[in-house]
């Protein structure tokens, strides 16, 4: 049975492993394109999660925009952006003719969506005509990522389209961005050939046969339409911090297994982390990432999301001997539980419980961890490659995070990455003194680079006032430089910090910024949607707008894409910008948006930040269960004195 949230049109295109359709989402209430396999070839389903979290991860206008990724009684699917448009070279040459105004503009922005592509370590590896949509206005947009892949990444294969591969890519060698380059420069020949003479030096220069011997997109872009408009990144550059992203990676293939980045707030710690992360995909290693959040508190706030980064790997193609340690694990982390076999996962069902796992003091010795720790040593010693987590604001780590990390560091083969801010002190702190580690010290960027990123976003040289009250705002913050840079683009005075910046977004916009700070998790478009009162077709815009600037970031996580603060600093700068009561009645919006009954901690807590004490008193006893049922023994505890004054109260009122 097909899903009845969607409505056929029509078959757009059908393959020898799927096809794509138009259909009209009563969800969205809007018409999308979905992409679905026949069947579930464990193969072509891997192929289509990658599509999906590699387009998840970008937001360019010409780049099509992938909407969620799900699975019925027929297969699995994603949805993304429906484009009414035609081919490239339908568009450049409607009846066989080259319309020349046409050829150059629509060629830039195809090279620039492909630089955006580049700069965010992707290759797309299938660029031909038909893969190139332009619509009624004009608007290129790439699609059909099926074949794209991490830059550096092994393939092993050779894939693409005959007459668009580059000789490499025909040898089977491992994605780079002199592909698409070279399928660009294909492109570019079959839309220009003997009508722009001038083009011939740069299609001659694409076409080169090594990778080294070409243009880059971006210089490509550049040569089209010397006056390229700003676009926005998929992540923020590396902002001067190319060296310590050598140094990390020299250190961990010298040996360390354990890395601690550590900085002041603001400085550049997790984009820095973001790119160890990529530069480790690429050279082979699994990636596992999670964040500690000081909202979370049920247990391991900083290894959950690693754990269903796991299960999400697993769910394919675990072996045996991987399902029984994951039913063995899942004693510790209930997800595990959906790669047992289904007979022992109704059993660990029924008997769901946590043991207690907390002492005081250094992390457990290997003869006290629970069979959980080790099964899932286990497990992460068994994956087919090395194993790195990496995990952003130790800081906030729970006292299961530091002791779960301290155990498997000294229990299988893995590395660790971590971010922690420069002063804080706390477990994750204490830890660090007790066990062997590798310090990276993250300093605030140097004034030179402050000032090449400021000219840069501003896309032109700086006067000399402008650079020394550049320096004194930005004092070493890359997103404070990205900001300043922004704004002198756009004409503006110079901001004097990030709270400038956020007031003069639009009221929408920081309601959508605040909703995502004060949820304190990521937080899904319909969520988004419901808290901001905005549709999804007039939230996903403002998103990449946010995203564009640097305040957001968005990954996906299952079967949807979720939207998160790029930075502390965002929340820290929108605590002075947004008002109390603001601040409460998001708050309470959060609150009704928390109605789940595993959600009912998060409820409480909301509640009590929109002052609604007496709901949240009458909602504590629900939380109490939960909290416990998830091993969250200090949280359950403060739980049952809040539930504890209800019963007071209700009992004053009775006497």
């Amino acid at each position: 049975m097909t899903d009845p949230r969607f409505e056929l049109v029509r078959t757009l295109g059908a393959g020898g492993m799927g096809v794509v359709e138009l259909v009209y989402d009563r969800a969205r209430d809007e018409r999308v394109a979905r992409k679905r396999l026949r069947g579930f070839d464990a193969r072509a389903l891997r192929r289509l999660k990658e599509e999906f979290r590699l387009l998840a991860s970008l937001r360019h206008e010409n780049l099509v925009r992938v909407h969620e990724l799900g699975q019925d009684e027929i297969g699995p699917w994603i949805t993304m952006e429906a484009i009414d448009g035609v081919d490239v070279l339908s568009h450049c040459r409607p009846d066989g003719a080259l319309v020349p105004e046409r050829c150059v503009a629509t060629l830039a922005a195809l090279a620039a969506a492909v630089a955006h592509l580049h700069e965010a370590g992707i290759v797309h590896r299938d660029l031909k005509p038909t893969n190139v949509l332009v619509t009624a206005e004009g608007t290129v947009k790439v699609v059909d990522f099926g074949l794209a892949g991490r830059l550096g990444a092994p393939r092993g294969e050779r894939s693409g389209t005959a007459g668009y591969m580059a000789p490499e890519q025909r040898r089977g060698e491992p994605p780079e961005p002199g592909n698409d380059v070279y399928a660009l420069g294909v492109i570019a020949r079959e839309l220009a050939i003997g009508e722009r003479p001038e083009l011939g030096e740069l299609v001659a220069r694409m076409l080169a046969p090594t990778p080294a011997s070409r243009p880059t997109a971006r210089d490509v872009a550049s040569a089209l339409r010397r006056e390229l408009a700003p676009m926005p990144r998929a992540k923020p550059a590396l902002l001067g911090r190319e060296a310590l992203l050598d140094d990390v990676l020299a250190r961990r293939r010298s040996g360390a297994t354990l890395l601690a980045l550590v900085g002041e707030g603001g400085v550049g710690k997790t984009a820095l982390l973001d790119a160890i992360a990529r530069a480790l995909e690429a050279e082979g290693a699994i990636v596992l990432a999670g964040r500690a959040r000081a909202a979370e508190l049920l247990p391991f706030n900083g290894l959950d999301a690693i754990v269903d980064a796991l299960v999400e790997r697993l769910a394919v193609e675990a072996t045996q001997e991987q399902r029984v340690l994951a039913a063995q694990a899942s004693s510790v982390f209930g997800a595990l539980s959906e790669l047992a076999d289904p007979d022992a996962r109704r059993e660990l069902v029924r008997r769901a419980t946590k043991a207690s796992l907390f002492g005081h003091g250094s992390p457990l010795p290997a003869d006290r961890a629970p069979e959980g720790f080790a099964a899932l040593a286990d497990l992460l010693a068994s994956l087919p490659a090395p194993v790195v987590l990496v995990v952003d604001d130790l800081h906030w780590a729970d006292r299961d995070t530091v002791e779960l990390l301290g155990y498997l560091t000294g229990a299988c083969p893995i590395s660790v990455v971590v971010v922690l801010r420069d002063g804080a002190e706390g477990l994750a702190e204490r830890w660090l003194t007790q066990v062997p580690h590798e310090l990276v010290v993250v300093d605030p960027l140097r004034e030179t680079t402050v000032d090449a990123i400021v000219a840069r976003e501003a896309r032109r040289s700086l006067a000399p006032e402008e650079a020394l009250a550049a320096r004194s705002n930005a004092r070493g913050r890359p997103l404070v430089a990205l900001a300043i840079g922004r704004r002198l683009a756009l004409g503006r005075s110079m901001p004097r910090g990030l709270d400038e910046v956020l007031v003069d977004l639009e009221a929408p916009a920081r309601t959508v910024l605040l909703a995502v700070s004060l949820a304190a998790r990521p937080l899904d478009l319909s969520a988004l949607s419901a808290l901001a009162e905005l549709s999804v077709s007039e939230l996903e815009p403002m998103i990449e707008r946010l995203h564009a600037a640097g305040l957001v970031g968005s990954s996906d996580r299952g079967m949807r894409v979720e939207v998160d603060l790029e930075s502390d600093e965002v929340r820290r700068a929108l605590a002075g910008v947004c008002p109390p009561e603001a601040h409460a009645a998001m708050h309470a919006r959060l609150a009704e948006l928390e109605g789940a009954p595993d959600a009912t901690h998060r409820r409480v807590r909301h509640l009590r930040a929109a002052g609604r004490e007496g709901e949240a008193r009458r909602a504590a006893p629900e939380a109490v269960v939960v909290a416990e049922r998830r091993g969250a023994f200090a949280l359950a505890a403060d739980l049952a004195e809040l539930a504890s004054e209800a019963e007071h109260g209700a009992a004053a009122v009775a006497w």
